[in-house]
């Protein structure tokens, strides 16, 4: 599955929901610019309902745009240099789905092990609430993503394809193998070719 992140100062998250639902406060950041903060720049993919966050004006040299994501402005104005009480807001990226994690956890909350990539310090924020900051809030919506099952016969021939949606591979194998046991009930009414094993393959999202 692919989990996409949607971070405001919003309680109410704005218009996520409901399609996104509120899973925690991820940091305190200032609603207003103050001095010595910059802006943290919101840009949304809207093919794939993503979003994207960046100290960078120009979407990172144009390649948010060119990827598909739109500017929406500031979503909260930040640090781009530690100082007193301020910590990291740590960037992580999995590039089959396009996920991003921004997180305070230096370990990026296990994302290692779904396949993200650390790619730095996004900028500094901070883990409790500071004179005039208010709530970063983290909002996620759940996509499950899109594999085709092939049967196979005993012979390499093809017995049937199937298109379906699951969590992850682990659950695609599952769903393949009720697939497969259900298929061969009814060949063995119908006289159709067994299945004797299955491919899965994943398609996108």
């Amino acid at each position: 599955m692919a989990i996409y992140r949607f971070y405001t100062t919003d309680p109410s998250g704005e218009s996520a929901s409901p399609r996104f639902h509120e899973v925690k406060i991820a940091c305190y950041v200032y609603p207003n610019q103050v001095n010595g903060t910059v802006p943290l720049y919101r840009y949304n993919n809207q093919n794939i309902d993503n979003f994207f966050y960046t100290l960078s004006a120009d979407g990172e040299n144009g390649n948010a745009e060119k990827a598909g994501y739109i500017p929406q402005g500031p979503a909260c104005y930040v640090f781009s240099e530690p100082g007193e009480g301020r910590v990291p807001f740590h960037r992580w990226y999995q590039s089959q789905t396009d996920e991003r994690l921004f997180t305070i956890d230096q370990n990026g909350e296990g994302a290692t092990t779904l396949g993200y990539v650390y790619e730095g310090i996004a900028c500094f924020i901070f883990e409790q609430k500071a004179p005039g900051t208010i709530a970063f809030h983290r909002w996620e919506r759940v996509q499950l993503m899109r594999y085709k099952i092939q049967l196979v016969g005993s012979q390499g021939e093809a017995c049937g394809k199937y298109n379906i949606r699951a969590l992850d591979l682990l659950d695609a194998e599952r769903q393949a193998q009720v697939i497969m046991t259900d298929y061969n009930a009814l060949a063995g009414q119908t006289g159709n070719t067994p299945a004797r094993r299955y491919i899965v393959s994943f398609e996108g999202l």
